[in-house]
């Protein structure tokens, strides 16, 4: 697939325009029906807009198309398991981990679907078995943090999403995540601090603007308690 295309494509949904995106792509369809790389590339536009069937459908027929194709392996497990079937999904991890077994991308995506499952021993094991192929995944690691606070390991998962801003400090969720934590272990300024930081990166990170506007709302309440 030229890259031509995939930039033009990439230039149409930025600027949402997913009708016309759909249509280059189908243009080269025609043209070469059974190419997975393009049959991929339309289920990443159909994702993008949330149409998750024909995302589905067409993650399916590259496959088809290319069984060694990971990508299409990796977008059909996330979108299986955003529709509640895990058990689907993980065949899917399976087929990654079993193209690419030196990638992390098939444990941390086997360690999703195993937390979605409850089964958190099973979800830090496999987030572990990301790391140890790549130390760097900051992906698995945030995982990682998520099942600590699933647990209510508090401290673990405090420590996990600072290990992650140092290795991404542009990601919000992980500030976000642990200002929520930080509320619950009573560092309300680094909690603050953590929100600020996150609505900084992303103005529209939810779980910052809902704890911003607790903590102004309690730092309100505070306020008019003193002066009783």
């Amino acid at each position: 697939m030229a890259q031509e295309l995939r930039d033009k494509v990439e230039d149409l949904l930025r600027r949402r325009d997913l009708a016309n995106a759909l249509k280059l792509i189908d243009q080269a369809l025609a043209q070469e029906s059974g190419n997975a790389a393009l049959l991929y590339l339309r289920a990443q536009a159909d994702c993008r807009f949330g149409k998750l069937d024909p995302c589905l459908e067409d993650a399916g027929r590259a496959i088809e198309a290319d069984k060694d194709l990971v990508p299409a392996y990796s977008l059909r497990a996330n979108v299986r398991l955003e529709r509640g079937r895990p058990q689907e999904a993980l065949t899917d991890c399976a087929a990654i981990t079993s193209l690419v077994p030196e990638e992390a991308i098939g444990y941390e995506c086997r360690g999703r679907v195993h937390r979605t499952l409850r089964n958190y021993p099973q979800a830090l094991a496999d987030f572990d078995d990301a790391l140890r192929r790549n130390a760097r995944y900051w992906v698995a690691l945030y995982d990682k943090g998520t099942v600590y606070a699933l647990l209510g390991q508090t401290q673990q998962a405090i420590a996990t999403y600072t290990a992650v801003i140092e290795l991404n400090e542009r990601h919000d969720e992980s500030y976000a995540q642990r200002g929520t934590l930080r509320i619950a272990g009573g560092d309300v300024e680094g909690a603050r601090a953590d929100f600020a930081k996150a609505l900084a990166l992303n103005g529209r990170n939810h779980t910052a603007a809902v704890g911003a506007q607790a903590l102004h709302v309690g730092k309100a309440l505070d306020a008019l308690a003193a002066k009783k």
